[in-house]
C-alpha cells in the first residue's frame, strides 16, 4: 500500500511585515546580501497517511484545527545554523505550550502513523559567507564559539569600521493559519481564526485578511463587541487607569508592531480602540495617558478624538504628541503607598530614581528589556500591543507588585494576563 507523508507549517499574517523588516535589518547589518523572509516556520511534526483517503483526513485535521484557534507564538533571534561550511543566521519559533499540546493533537490523528521528525522550529534568514563575517556577528550577536573558532579568531582581522549591530527579536505572534503540505508540496491552508478551509486564491485576499483578522481580535479579548460595557464591574477602588501609545489614525503603526489589523485599517483600528476604551473607562474615570496619543497630529484632530472618550485624562507627553500643551514630560504618583515614576520614555528615567516605573514609548520592542511587568527592573510597560488593547488598572499593577515582592512572581510577564 503507498503512503502520502505530511507536514505543517505555521504562519503569522499580521507580524509578516515586522518579521522582513527585521530580518533585512540583520542580514544587512552583517553584510550577508541576500537573505529570506521568514513567513512560515516548520512544526516539528510530520505523519503518514494511505494513499488516496484525503477526505478522512482532512475531516480529521479539521476537527483539531477548529477546536485549536489562533495560537499565540514567540518569534525569538538570532540564532546561528552550522552546517557543512555553512553558517546560517536563523529566527525561532519557541516551542511554548500552545504549540508543544498543539503538535501532541496532530501526531493523534485517526489513521495516520506519527514520524519521527528532526526539523527544528526555525527558518534560515542569511548566510555568513566568509569566516570573517561569522566572528563578526558572533561577537554582536552573542553566537557562541568553538575551540576552534576561538583559535583561528586570533588569526583574522576584524573587518574595518564600526561592528555590525541588530535588535534583538522577541515578538509574539499571532499564529492564526496552517499549512499542510502532501509530500513536502503546499496542499492546503486553514485559518485559525475564521475555523475554515481557505479557497484558492483567498492566501492573499485582504477581505478574507480583514475578516480573519477581525475574528482573532473577538477570540483574543482585543475587541470588545460594539455596546458591551465593562464599567458597571469596575470599582472605584481600582483606582486610576494607565494607557499609552495609541497612535490613533496612523496606518503605519499597525505593520510597525504587528497590530491585529490589515495593512493601512487605520479607521477600523481607531473604532476597535476608542470601543475598548470606553468599554472600560467611566466619564469620570482618572487616566494617566502616557503619550503619543496619535502620531503627530493637529490640536483639531486630537479634539475630534477626545469627544469621543471617556476619563479625565493627565497627559504625559510621548515623542510624537506636537498639539497637546498641558502634557507634562513625567509625573510622580502615589498609589496604595507605592511611589510610581510616569514617562513616556524609559530611557529618560533620572539616574536618581529607583523606584518603579510606568512607562510607554517601547510598544512591544524590546520585550526582553521592558516586558508589561519586570519586577527585577520595577518596569510596567503600558504600551496597548502588550496591554491587550485596553487600558490597565493602578489598583492591577500594585498587585502585580505585592505578588512580586511576596514571591509569587518570580520572573518577567511579557504580555498582560487578562484574568488578573
Amino acid at each position: 500500500m503507498a503512503y502520502q507523508v505530511y507536514t505543517f507549517r505555521l504562519l503569522f499574517p499580521t507580524a509578516a511585515w515586522k518579521t522582513a523588516d527585521r530580518c533585512r535589518e540583520v542580514a544587512s547589518a552583517f553584510g550577508c546580501g541576500e537573505w529570506s523572509d521568514p513567513q512560515e516556520i516548520p512544526l516539528p511534526v510530520s505523519i503518514s497517511a494511505a494513499a488516496g483517503d484525503d477526505r478522512h483526513l482532512v475531516d480529521e485535521l479539521e476537527d483539531i484545527f477548529s477546536s485549536t484557534g489562533p495560537i499565540l507564538g514567540i518569534l525569538e533571534g538570532w540564532k546561528c545554523r552550522r552546517g557543512f561550511r555553512k553558517r546560517c543566521i536563523t529566527v525561532e519559533m519557541q516551542k511554548t505550550r500552545n504549540i508543544l499540546e498543539f503538535s501532541v493533537r496532530l501526531q493523534t490523528v485517526p489513521d495516520t502513523t506519527p514520524i519521527p521528525s528532526p526539523v527544528k522550529m526555525t527558518a534560515d534568514i542569511c548566510e555568513l559567507h566568509s569566516l570573517r563575517a561569522f566572528l563578526a556577528s558572533a561577537e554582536s550577536l552573542g553566537f557562541p564559539l568553538s575551540k576552534t573558532d576561538r583559535i583561528v579568531k586570533k588569526f583574522i582581522r576584524p573587518p574595518p569600521g564600526p561592528a555590525g549591530y541588530a535588535r534583538p527579536l522577541l515578538l509574539p505572534v499571532d499564529i492564526t493559519r496552517i499549512r499542510v503540505l502532501k509530500d513536502k508540496r503546499p496542499w492546503k491552508l486553514y485559518d485559525l481564526a475564521l475555523g475554515r478551509w481557505l479557497e484558492p486564491g483567498e492566501e492573499r485576499d485582504g477581505e478574507c485578511l480583514a475578516e480573519s483578522c477581525r475574528h482573532l481580535r473577538r477570540v483574543r479579548g482585543y475587541e470588545l463587541a460594539q455596546g458591551v460595557s465593562c464599567t458597571p464591574k469596575v470599582p472605584a477602588e481600582r483606582g486610576p487607569a494607565l494607557s499609552a501609545d495609541l497612535h490613533l489614525g496612523h496606518n503605519g503603526v499597525i505593520n510597525y508592531y504587528s497590530r491585529p489589523f490589515p495593512p493601512g485599517a487605520a479607521t477600523d483600528m481607531d473604532e476597535v480602540l476608542i470601543r475598548n476604551w470606553n468599554a472600560f473607562l467611566e466619564p469620570e474615570r482618572p487616566v494617566y495617558y502616557l503619550g503619543d496619543f496619535t502620531y503627530k497630529a493637529g490640536d483639531a484632530t486630537n479634539q475630534n478624538y477626545l469627544a469621543r472618550m471617556n476619563g479625565k485624562i493627565s497627559w504625559i507627553r510621548g515623542n510624537h504628541d506636537t498639539c497637546i500643551r498641558e502634557a507634562k514630560d513625567s509625573a510622580l504618583i502615589s498609589y496604595e503607598g507605592i511611589d510610581f515614576l510616569l514617562i513616556h520614555n524609559p530611557k529618560h528615567i533620572p539616574d536618581s530614581w529607583n523606584g518603579w516605573v510606568i512607562h510607554g514609548h517601547t510598544h512591544n520592542n524590546r520585550l526582553n528589556e521592558y516586558p508589561f511587568f519586570s519586577g527585577e527592573r520595577k518596569t510596567v510597560n503600558v504600551s496597548v500591543e502588550v496591554t491587550g488593547y485596553r487600558p490597565v488598572y493602578l489598583s492591577e499593577i500594585v498587585t502585580l507588585i505585592r505578588r512580586f515582592e511576596s514571591g509569587g512572581i518570580s520572573g518577567d510577564i511579557m504580555l498582560r494576563d487578562f484574568s488578573l
